[in-house]
């Protein structure tokens, strides 16, 4: 239940202390929830306060989206056995791969005495995206899929289960899951092993490219799709 006012009524409050609040008449005056009020700030309040505003609305849209991210999972763990890897394994399939791809080393970590963490990435197995809302726009879809968005949904699982260490372990796009957040999240990955992965293309050009690319591809997929179910 997100209160635009009230939410930004609370972070403004900190910044108000030592301000004049005028009222219509430029008069001091007090003011509450609703009111349309003036308040002078200096240049560096000024930067401090919309800062704060867009960190809060940052907070708020991740917290939505990944609201809509229900990641589907398998995690072997071998709490209890002797000399047990305090880490945990965290397993990524490749492009169009599934969680069940790495059963076989999740099934030797375990026999290692490791702990292991298999995830189906979003657009992938039992994963599911957007399921809780029928209004999702272009926009909303298209970020659901994004690759900020999927590593905040590890991490957030990851909390949810309690791992603090891991060492991911990824394929391909895998492998740039796996990369992007041993980045984002250094403090809790042991070690990366990223196979057959690239971190990104820098230049915009090569990008746009790549994206045309990858469109066309998938066009060529739905087509043969399309072929297969009329046959």
């Amino acid at each position: 239940s997100y209160n635009p006012v009230t939410d930004a009524s609370q972070l403004v409050g900190p910044f108000i202390n030592g301000f004049t609040v005028h009222d219509a008449d430029n008069r001091d005056a007090e003011f509450s929830t609703g009111d349309i009020f003036t308040i002078e700030l200096s240049h560096e309040s000024n930067v401090a306060l919309h800062k704060a505003l867009g960190q809060a609305v940052a907070v708020r849209i991740q917290e939505e989206m990944l609201s809509r991210v229900q990641l589907g999972w398998t995690h072997q763990s071998t709490s209890g056995a002797e000399g047990a890897n305090p880490s945990t394994f965290v397993l990524l399939h490749g492009w169009l791969g599934q969680r069940e791809d790495w059963t076989s080393v999740s099934d030797q970590l375990s026999k290692a005495g490791c702990d292991s963490l298999i995830v189906d990435l979003p657009g992938h197995g039992k994963t599911e995206v957007g399921s809780y809302s029928s209004s999702l726009g272009a926009w909303e879809s298209k970020a659901l899929y994004t690759l900020p968005l999927a590593v905040e949904a590890i991490a957030q699982l990851l909390d949810q289960l309690g791992v603090e260490s891991v060492v991911l372990v990824g394929y391909s796009l895998g492998g740039r899951v796996a990369m992007s957040l041993a980045k984002k999240h250094s403090g809790r990955v042991l070690a990366t092993l990223a196979l057959s992965a690239h971190p990104g293309l820098k230049a915009v050009c090569d990008r746009a490219k790549r994206a045309c690319d990858d469109h066309a591809f998938a066009v060529r997929i739905a087509a043969a799709a399309d072929r297969k179910s009329v046959v």
